[in-house]
């Protein structure tokens, strides 16, 4: 009878023993997969962050194809540079935007506007950086918009059209207050 108690208590004892181990070794388990999940969680967040960097740099690009690296629109932004106008009817008249067709001297308007719009958008939804086009169209920006700018005010009074060009605005805007804090890069 003794025996059979010892025998008992031993037992009791080793399931004791072997259920702290398999406890033991559970917790070790859980710990090894956490620092596994959390590897992962890294690995994860810096995947995403070089596709995002990457993004940023094609639409860089596709900026700069449109803009600096296309022909067509070279051409059309020097053509309204050095285009001079008297007054708005004479801006109006020249590129008819009051006509159901546009001019030529229109149709390049709103070519070399259109990608600025788009630019201003990318900029505005935080897709690109003004810095990018600080670095790469900041003269031009300013440029064409300081010029076309008081024609453009009128022009929306004039045709109910309060946001025509709205975000060109917005980036010429968002420029000059990038030019404030780095200078180095105002031209």
């Amino acid at each position: 009878m003794v025996e059979a108690n010892i025998v008992l208590t031993l037992l009791q004892t080793i399931s004791i023993m072997v259920g702290i181990g398999y406890y033991i070794l559970n917790i070790q388990n859980n710990q090894k997969n956490q620092i596994i999940s959390l590897k992962n969680q890294e690995l994860t967040l810096e995947s995403q962050k070089q596709a995002t960097e990457t993004r940023r740099a094609q639409l860089y690009m596709q900026v700069f194809n449109m803009s600096m690296n296309n022909r067509t629109f070279m051409d059309s932004y020097f053509k309204l540079l050095t285009r001079k106008w008297n007054d708005y009817d004479d801006f109006v008249e020249s590129c008819g935007i009051l006509k159901s067709e546009f001019t030529e001297l229109g149709n390049e308007l709103i070519h070399v506007t259109s990608v600025f719009e788009g630019v201003g958008v990318l900029v505005k939804e935080k897709m690109l950086d003004i810095h990018l086009i600080a670095v790469l169209m900041s003269a031009m920006t300013r440029m064409l918009w300081e010029k076309i700018q008081p024609f453009v005010v009128i022009h929306r009074k004039t045709v109910n059209l309060p946001r025509w060009i709205s975000e060109y605005e917005y980036l010429y805007n968002e420029l000059m207050k990038y030019h404030e804090e780095h200078p180095e890069l105002a031209t």
